[in-house]
């Protein structure tokens, strides 16, 4: 591993800049695809399910597809970044993220939905914790969160734009075209990806087994790390039922039209981009606690 990589930037002037750079590079990236992966999420999916004729219950356990497969696979993910090294699970995700839109335009019925759902769902499984645990092996020692809290506004920016774009597009009854449009935002957001390197240790093929196993006895021990997992899963269990019903709700009783459900969910994110920036740097100063206790 390049010594160089490993060191604070901030103590090292003339790494200072290309460290940067490729933090920006993956900001630019996640902007994209998740741009991508949220306009193929709510209000759009849901709706596009009930215009296929899936039942209430269907519609929720489609749109809880791509989630089981976050549960299932962001820990392996993180794992196998840590012994293999991080550039090819986040090129692997971003692929994902580029090559799935394209394929809602085969579906023709919930079943298929539903599994098309679950392997867009391994692209944030794959790429989420991968791309937060190489801003942090790239941010100096002392302003990690304020590097993850800019990476995260990059992506709830993403989150905010595609509910938006996806409801003009819906409004107008244009799912194929929504699809399309998503498909290759994503392209884009590989391509941002494609030039940017990372450096991390990596584990020789022999010892890879029990740098695994360690891992996972490590997080498993970790009680304050256990506690934040289950507030962090009861938060994305709310947040599941409002991208799923929320749409259908805003449509069929309050008579919204998709473009205005799509504000809806962009004014959500706009809070979180507010709010991550400022929760990273408070976090640097006073500490993890407090932040993640008012969330």
């Amino acid at each position: 591993m390049n010594p160089a990589m490993t060191t604070p930037a901030a103590d090292i002037p003339c790494v200072r800049a290309p460290v940067r750079a490729q933090m920006w590079r993956l900001s630019l990236a996640a902007l994209l695809l998740y741009t991508s992966y949220a306009m193929c999420r709510s209000p759009l999916v849901p709706l596009y399910a009930q215009q296929l004729g899936a039942t209430a219950s269907e519609i929720g356990i489609i749109m809880s597809a791509s989630t089981m497969t976050g549960a299932a696979l962001k820990l392996p993910a993180g794992l196998l970044s840590d012994v293999a090294g991080r550039g090819p699970l986040l090129w692997t995700g971003a692929g994902i993220f580029g090559v799935t839109p394209f394929a809602y335009l085969a579906v023709a019925g919930a079943p298929l939905l539903f599994l098309v759902r679950l392997f867009h769902g391994s692209a944030t499984a794959i790429f989420g914790p991968v791309a937060a645990a190489t801003i942090s092996d790239l941010a100096p020692a002392g302003a990690r969160a304020t590097w993850l809290g800019a990476y995260a506004t990059a992506q709830s920016a993403g989150q905010a734009l595609g509910p938006v774009l996806a409801g003009y597009l819906v409004a107008r009854d244009r799912f194929d075209s929504t699809f399309l449009i998503s498909g290759i935002v994503g392209i884009a957001g590989a391509l941002a990806l494609a030039g940017a390197r990372t450096a991390t240790d990596t584990v020789v093929t022999g010892r890879r087994t029990r740098a695994i196993r360690e891992g996972l006895r490590e997080v498993f021990a970790d009680r304050l790390l256990l506690a934040t997992s289950g507030a962090q899963a009861a938060h994305f269990m709310l947040k599941g039922a409002l991208l799923a019903f929320l749409p259908l709700f805003g449509r069929e009783v309050l008579g919204l039209s998709a473009s205005q459900i799509g504000w809806i969910f962009a004014a959500q994110a706009a809070t979180t981009i507010a709010a991550r920036p400022a929760m990273g740097v408070l976090s640097d100063h006073a500490g993890r606690r407090g932040p993640i206790a008012t969330r």
